[in-house]
């Protein structure tokens, strides 16, 4: 339970407006019925082939977590390293029984701000399987995940900062303010 407690209080730490966020990453908390969830942050992953610990290769957008303590329900948006390549890690996001979900590569040196705000997956590169449910990991690349399940609509956009092959990858994440199309934070200015 300690250790769950420093990774939420890490993740939280890293939240919106420190300086371990870019700019464009800022953006106000999404506060509901007295509980804050920060719409971005900064977290490490750890590869869940190499460590075999399904929590710690997780996150959740929706909840703002990498520690499940109850509120997600097994329900994450984001599994990193579920693979046995020793040469390539996977970014996998359909996880459920009715996840539709899907991620794209947008590439290296994509501005957070240039992001359309609807993206049709489709003219972009596949995983290994020939969908958009597995990536590979790059440092540098910057990833749109459409979440869509039965307790889950979402949009979200990841940064690799940090990536050490089959252990883990540090992201900087945001999630969109709106469900079906992708707001930009406020720090890239109008809409």
């Amino acid at each position: 339970m300690r250790t769950a407690t420093l990774m939420m209080l890490a993740l939280v730490a890293a939240a919106c407006g420190d300086e371990d966020c870019p700019e464009c990453f800022a953006a106000p908390p999404t506060c509901t019925s007295g509980s804050c969830v920060p719409s971005c942050g900064q977290a490490t992953l750890k590869a869940r082939t190499t460590f075999d610990d399904y929590e710690a290769a997780t996150i959740s957008f929706k909840h703002a977590t990498v520690v499940d303590n109850g509120q997600v329900n097994n329900d994450w948006d984001l599994l990193f390293g579920n693979d046995r390549d020793p040469a390539r890690d996977l970014f996998t996001v359909n996880m459920v029984v009715d996840d539709r979900s899907f991620i794209v590569d947008l590439g290296p040196g994509v501005s957070i701000c240039d992001v359309p705000s609807t993206l049709d997956p489709d003219p972009y590169p596949t995983g290994m399987f020939g969908a958009h449910d597995n990536l590979d990991v790059h440092l540098g690349h910057l990833y749109l995940i459409r979440n869509v399940d039965s307790s889950t609509r979402q949009l979200a956009l990841i940064e690799v900062v940090g990536h050490e092959i089959n252990r883990t990858a540090t992201i900087r994440w945001y999630r969109s303010p709106e469900p079906d199309r992708f707001v930009p934070p406020a720090a890239c200015g109008s809409e």
